[in-house]
């Protein structure tokens, strides 16, 4: 693992076709791999790798009766084949995704908008289960607007390296005419694995389609800008469009931990709500380091299934 790059690069600057920050178990598979999921049926296997201690029950053409007669100790060497999961990745396209494009920040850094954050992650773990034997199906999902739905189902990493570069050029434009989508009606099938990208404001569509999965995970990608307000202006008023649709002044906004602790209660109640239906919660922002990003996406595949 590249330690001194890790250090300081944040989830802003992911490339999708890198893997080379994950474990080595990623890599030195990779291309003989035939999927991320792992068959019931269980097979002998010579190789050391799969050596564990005989448990009680095990079938006895699993124990290495050579390792048995050199140690007297019973060992079983199994081995379960990889089998090609089929994989849906969605990530929203609606306005809140797309803040804080346009907003002036005076000399500060332009932050990316939650969409590009969340185009670089789902390329990413589209390439990922691309390079595993996977099928892995790409949603860009309009919730207010289900006719404008995208989908794009990419057949090699080059597909994928295409339509980022392409993404790229346009600076991550929600308008650009992106190649490879077509529009179909939003459908989710029955599925081994759901990725869903999304900073939870508009309705929480996961929680009815994750019941098709085998496996869910829910990223919850929310603005750095979101989660402090030292950038906001004290004289200048800002409005809540959800809800009741209340006007705040930015000096009430940034007294007290009022707003802080309504964000923390409200990121625990979907956190709860997405652990409720069987799934994994991973809360993101664009300065995510991706150390953290990386260990999350490794703990999805360390036991899989």
């Amino acid at each position: 693992m590249q330690t001194s790059y890790l250090s300081h690069a944040q989830l802003s600057s992911l490339n999708p076709m890198d893997i080379r920050e994950l474990r080595s178990q990623f890599i030195k598979t990779s291309m003989q791999m035939h999927g991320s999921q792992l068959m019931a049926l269980k097979r002998a296997s010579k190789s050391p790798e799969y050596s564990r201690p005989y448990i009680s029950g095990d079938p006895i053409n699993l124990i290495d009766w050579k390792a048995y007669a050199r140690t007297d100790s019973l060992i079983v060497r199994e081995k379960r084949d990889e089998a090609s999961s089929k994989v849906s990745i969605v990530w929203e396209l609606s306005p809140s995704m797309d803040w804080p494009t346009g907003l002036e920040l005076g000399k500060q850094k332009a932050i990316p908008s939650k969409f590009e954050i969340a185009t670089r992650i789902a390329l990413h773990l589209s390439h990922l289960h691309l390079r595993l034997g996977d099928q892995a199906n790409l949603w860009l999902h309009h919730p207010m607007n289900s006719e404008n739905n995208l989908v794009f189902s990419p057949r090699q990493p080059s597909d994928l390296l295409s339509l980022f570069n392409t993404i790229l050029k346009n600076k991550f434009n929600t308008q650009t005419s992106l190649p490879f989508f077509a529009k179909r009606p939003f459908h989710i099938p029955k599925l081994d694995r759901l990725y869903w990208i999304s900073d939870g404001l508009n309705d929480l569509t996961f929680t009815k389609l994750v019941k098709k999965a085998k496996r869910g995970c829910f990223m919850h990608l929310l603005s750095s800008l979101e989660e402090e307000l030292e950038w906001l202006k004290d004289d200048c008023c800002y409005f809540d469009h959800t809800g009741e649709k209340n006007e705040f002044l930015g000096k009430n906004l940034k007294k007290g931990k009022s707003y802080y602790q309504e964000l923390s209660s409200w990121k625990q109640q979907l956190k709860e709500t997405v652990q409720g239906v069987g799934s994994q919660y991973i809360p993101l922002t664009e300065r995510t380091a991706l150390t953290t990003y990386y260990q999350f996406i490794d703990s999805l595949f360390e036991n899989k299934k």
